[in-house]
């Protein structure tokens, strides 16, 4: 990618470190530098004298990855940690590997290739992509970041080094057979390492790299989530829900603000509107003459009093409803009803706050008509409150099930099905301005969150005809006639559709139970 001015990027004089980690976020720019974990891995890993940390981000058009501090390529570090935020995202880094010359396969490296690791929330199923990473940190990087990093001190054998690695703490590898591999968690947040010297861009708003924040200082406020929707990884996966303190919080805010030379602070955490804070933080941005974002909150934690802060800076305020039901729910465990989302509009709309965006989820296990007429009842309940096309939109997505969550095993309709359900809820829900997730890239995502290392050969096809769906839809073809864990649905007039890897729900649970991932 075209080199991009920046705030607060650290390089270093490669004779005068031990260690070189490649940093890899396998998506675009501007995505990465609105990630939180990769702001905070990078600043971490630098934090070290003798560790020299650079970035690689995707960039479909480049020849070969080359890291954005010193141009070196990959096969120059010593270990290379990829950050797996999205199910997609593994294919851009097997592209990108494959550019750098660097084998798929662990067994077909050498001694002298890097060793490479992922974590970040799709890792949480590492079966998939077992063939590919040397090994998985689950969970939190923070409480063994230390030992991990001894281990290259240690010795100068790749072997070795992976072999120690593999008895740390949360780490799943091959060297790690049929042994617990229990999540790693910080147990508090007050004493975890947090960056406020983040990477800026020096661009002009509006930029296409420019990062879906704009110049901001992004602050962790919470982590993990009391909540437990039946279909959402991070109650399950990230749980504990940990929360900062006023005190560290503040502390934090005020010197990032400096040392990152911005006037927003984008409010981190899965669940924001719990922590009893909020209302306090937003204040205190504001006292400090900045603006402040908060990218989601709970329909039954809207009030008055946060909605006060929120009109001085935000014009628009998401919510996440997921659907109309009650009944659909009290099934998901959401945790409020329909009438507090329609409490939370007449706030929002009373405070003053010009815009609102919602999130529904369509295709959920048990849903029937009426739960679909009850989502489309409530957008048009939300319009007759005074949100019309202008200023209201719609992210409009098919449930995708997640590994560890009690939904993980539910199967989701066919094609067909989840083509009928969006068109009626577009047509229930006009004439607000609705974006979807294409159907069939839903179902692509599902088989890689829920797959098994049946997966693999299917990924290397993949890569090999070019990303797109008409290569998934070869792929999936031409790798059901050799590897039984495929299968054809008949009941889709489209088959490739319907291919869907034989999860083999024993045998995950199987394996799950031997890495002991809970």
């Amino acid at each position: 990618m075209k080199k991009v001015l920046e705030i607060n990027a650290i390089r270093k004089n490669w004779q005068d470190v031990d260690l070189k980690i490649a940093l890899i976020f396998p998506n675009q720019y501007a995505i990465a530098l609105a990630n939180l974990a990769f702001q905070e891995l990078y600043a971490l890993f630098n934090s070290f004298p003798r560790i020299a940390c650079e970035r690689f981000v995707f960039s479909p058009n480049s020849q070969i990855p080359l890291s954005l501090e010193s141009n070196q390529p990959l096969k120059k570090f010593d270990l290379c940690g990829v950050t797996l935020q999205f199910e997609l995202d593994i294919l851009n880094f097997l592209e990108m590997l494959q550019k750098s010359e660097i084998a798929i396969e662990i067994e077909k490296r050498s001694e002298k290739d890097p060793l490479i690791c992922a974590g970040g929330p799709c890792s949480s199923n590492p079966l998939p992509f077992s063939r590919v990473f040397d090994f998985f940190v689950m969970g939190d990087l923070e409480p063994i970041t230390e030992d991990l990093l001894e281990c290259f001190a240690e010795s100068s054998e790749k072997s070795t080094i992976l072999e120690n690695i593999s008895q740390l703490s949360g780490v799943f590898s091959h060297h790690r057979v049929n042994e617990p591999v229990l999540t790693n968690k910080t147990k508090s947040l007050d004493s975890c390492f947090h960056p406020t010297s983040q990477i800026i861009p020096d661009l002009p708003l509006g930029h296409r790299s420019m990062p879906v924040f704009g110049k901001s200082l992004l602050i962790e406020v919470s982590r993990g989530c009391p909540h437990k929707c039946h279909f959402c990884l991070i109650g399950y996966q990230a749980n504990p829900h940990r929360k900062r303190s006023f005190s560290n919080l503040k502390n934090l805010i005020r010197t990032g603000l400096e040392e990152s030379q911005v006037d927003n602070v984008v409010f981190i955490g899965a669940a924001l509107s719990d922590h009893p804070a909020l209302r306090n933080l937003c204040w205190l941005v504001l006292d400090e003459g900045k603006t402040f974002t908060l990218p989601s909150l709970r329909a039954d934690r809207i009030t008055t009093d946060l909605t006060e802060a929120l009109k001085q800076c935000q014009r628009t305020v998401t919510l996440a409803p997921e659907t109309g039901s009650d009944a659909l729910l009290n099934g998901i465990n959401k945790g409020f009803q329909r009438e507090d989302v329609i409490n939370a509009i007449e706030i929002l709309k009373k405070q003053g706050i010009p815009n609102v965006k919602l999130y529904f989820l369509h295709s959920l296990p048990g849903e029937t008509e009426e739960d679909l007429k009850a989502s489309c009842s409530l957008v048009q309940k939300i319009r007759e409150i005074g949100y019309d096309s202008r200023n209201l939109k719609v992210s409009l997505n098919p449930w995708i099930p997640k590994a560890h969550t009690p939904l993980q095993w539910a199967t989701p309709p066919v094609l067909g099905e989840l083509r009928l359900k969006s068109k009626f809820l577009e047509k229930g829900m006009k004439p607000i301005n609705i974006e979807q997730l294409d159907p069939r890239w839903a179902r692509i995502q599902r088989i890689i969150s829920v797959g098994d290392e049946s997966l693999h050969p299917v990924l290397l096809e993949v890569l090999q005809r070019g990303l797109g769906l008409g290569a998934w839809r070869a792929s999936l073809q031409k790798c059901s006639l050799s590897f039984g864990s495929f299968k054809y649905l008949p009941s889709d007039p489209l088959p490739w559709d319907d291919i869907d890897v034989g999860f083999s729900k024993e045998r995950l649970l199987t394996l799950f139970n031997e890495m002991g991932i809970k």
